[in-house]
């Protein structure tokens, strides 16, 4: 079987590969993602069937100069891949939901969406400000968490709704919050993270109880990303 060349910057399959690695509306007109990397492309395909391998394999001829520009990266792997994006689910009958106000940083996002899976959260809202979930950074922080992970998007009405309707017990990241108690807690939570700024936005931090972690007065405060995954876990304890 002959091998298929790859050596032109300019081939359209590059630029494809390149518009969906840095362009949001690009991926999401396509709805596919790149993937980079075989322990990634190995970890998904043990969940997902449709991933379509392109360049890197042994039937493609590839120059690692345009492996750098499909991959972004200086030292890129050897194989990437495009995949189907999934699709928003419903949330509402979960009982451990993590929500996001406004996290921007995708290293964060991606942290955050892989420890949510791995302490048994159930799915996550993305509220506007969010980075997009399938952000490159964040592909490669969540390590194939993303396409895994229950998500869906919600705004600050949807959320007020969501949570008047449903009987969940909300929690609220923020310093000046109390540290979690043992007590009586209703079977379903929702725990709000907020920017890495400015924090949860004033009017959702009414919306449930303040959470803080005692922290020494040497440091101001925890990264978003840190700060989420002790709350999970004692949340779900």
């Amino acid at each position: 079987m002959l091998k298929k060349e790859l050596v032109s910057l300019q081939h359209p399959l590059v630029k494809h590969l390149v518009k969906l690695r840095t362009k949001r509306s690009y991926r999401e007109e396509q709805g596919k993602a790149l993937i980079c990397g075989e322990p990634l492309i190995s970890e998904l395909k043990r969940h997902i069937s449709e991933i379509y391998t392109v360049v890197g394999e042994d039937h493609t001829l590839i120059t690692p100069q345009i492996m750098k520009k499909i991959t972004g990266l200086e030292s890129p792997p050897e194989v990437a891949a495009e995949i189907n994006i999934p699709k928003p689910s419903c949330l509402k009958r979960m009982h451990h939901i993590l929500v996001l106000n406004g996290v921007s940083d995708p290293g964060n996002l991606g942290t955050l969406v892989r420890t949510a899976l791995a302490l048994g959260w159930e799915g996550i809202y993305l509220m506007p400000g969010c980075c997009d979930l399938f952000n490159e950074k964040a592909i490669r922080a969540a390590r194939g968490s993303s396409f895994q992970l229950p998500y869906d998007y919600i705004d600050e009405n949807g959320l007020i709704e969501l949570i008047e309707e449903s009987d969940f017990h909300v929690f609220v990241a923020d310093g000046k919050g109390s540290e979690i108690k043992k007590k009586e807690m209703k079977k379903s939570c929702l725990l709000i993270l907020g920017n890495e700024g400015q924090g949860v936005a004033d009017k959702i931090k009414q919306l449930g109880e303040l959470l803080a972690i005692p922290i020494s007065s040497k440091v101001e405060s925890l990264n978003v990303a840190i700060a989420g995954a002790i709350l999970m876990h004692q949340l779900k304890q």
